[in-house]
């Protein structure tokens, strides 16, 4: 039923240099070198979210340049788990560097202080409840996930 109302994409990508030769070839000879570079950087190595952004520039373009991305938002949602995953894993560098990235990409600080809080928090309570023995439905049902 879904082939014939929808299409199948292949998500399973893994790691920043495949994405970019999946991406390369599907898109050959329409987006450049660093325009690819950049919204990687702006979306994450993420297959979905890339591709759903070229899908949108084509269709007012017939080639994307990096000046076609000037208004494209980065994902702060993507940028604040990268970050808490660092400082779980206690990478003290890259939670740094990853941080100062952050900071220069958003204007407003204070909406990326209050997700990265409010993700910290989630995680904790988390953390909390399965100390206590709580069962993952259970914690489900009680943060409201």
């Amino acid at each position: 039923m879904i082939t014939t109302h929808g299409e199948i994409k292949d998500y399973s990508i893994v790691g920043e240099d495949a994405l970019r030769a999946k991406l390369l070839s599907e898109y050959s000879n329409k987006l450049s070198s660093a325009a690819l570079s950049r919204l990687i950087a702006l979306k994450g190595p993420h297959f979905g979210l890339v591709q759903q952004e070229l899908d949108k520039l084509f269709l007012t373009r017939s080639f994307v340049d990096i000046v076609d991305l000037e208004h494209i938002a980065p994902e702060l949602e993507e940028n604040i788990f990268s970050i808490i995953d660092d400082i779980l894993a206690l990478n003290i560098y890259q939670s740094i560097h990853s941080i100062r990235e952050t900071f220069q990409l958003f204007d407003n600080a204070y909406s990326f202080y209050n997700m990265l809080m409010a993700q910290l928090r989630v995680y904790f309570y988390i953390f909390l409840l399965q100390y206590q023995s709580i069962s993952s439905s259970e914690i489900t049902q009680l943060m409201n996930l």
